[in-house]
């Protein structure tokens, strides 16, 4: 897979998570999402 295919597939992911309601997921879901988007996009 190439570099800009992870980068499709990862914008694809924010996306959908973003349309996801709080509510729907729980709050230990909601944490483990924010930290894979964190290390993914500011590193460490």
């Amino acid at each position: 897979m190439s570099e800009k295919d992870l980068e499709i597939r990862f914008q694809e992911a924010v996306e959908i998570a973003s349309k996801m309601s709080q509510s729907s997921l729980p709050q230990d879901v909601q944490l483990r999402l924010y930290a894979y988007y964190k290390q993914s996009t500011a590193g460490t």
